[in-house]
C-alpha cells in the first residue's frame, strides 16, 4: 500500500465510455436519449458535462445519474441505481442546448480534492461532504 501525503491532488474521472449527444438526439415524450452505439449497461453511474445546457429535469457536473439501457442505440436516466433496474426513468422536460457529455464513472474531466488522514483508496471512488 502506498501512502499519499495530504495535500491537493487531482483526479481524473473520465476514464472510460464518454459519449456525446445534442439537443435533435433528446425525446421528451419517451424521457430518452439517442447515442448511437453507447456501450452503457443498466445501472452504470454517469456524470454530465454540457457546452450549453443539458436537457431540463438533469444537472451537469454535480450529480450522478444511472443509465437506463433501452436498447444498442437509445438509453434514459434514472436518479438512482434501484430506479434504473426497475425503468423509472428522471423526467426530461425540455431539450436543453448545445452538446452533452456522457462521462461513465464521472462529473466531468478534472476534480481537485483533498486526501483525508487515514483515507485508503482501492478500486473505488469516495466522496467528501
Amino acid at each position: 500500500m502506498k501512502i499519499l501525503p495530504k495535500i491537493v491532488y487531482q483526479f481524473d474521472f473520465s476514464v472510460s465510455s464518454a459519449n456525446t449527444f445534442t439537443s435533435t438526439d433528446v425525446d421528451i415524450v419517451n424521457d430518452q436519449v439517442t447515442v448511437e452505439n453507447h456501450g452503457f449497461d443498466t445501472g452504470t453511474a454517469v456524470g454530465l458535462d454540457g457546452s450549453a445546457s443539458v436537457p431540463t429535469g438533469l444537472t451537469e457536473l454535480t450529480t450522478a445519474y444511472y443509465i437506463i439501457n433501452v436498447d444498442a442505440s437509445t438509453l434514459a436516466f434514472a436518479s438512482s441505481r434501484a430506479n434504473a433496474f426497475a425503468g423509472t426513468k428522471i423526467d426530461l422536460t425540455a431539450v436543453g442546448s448545445g452538446t452533452t457529455t456522457i462521462r461513465k464513472n464521472g462529473f466531468g474531466d478534472v476534480i481537485l480534492g483533498y486526501i483525508p488522514d487515514g483515507l485508503v483508496v482501492t478500486n473505488a471512488w469516495y466522496q467528501v461532504t
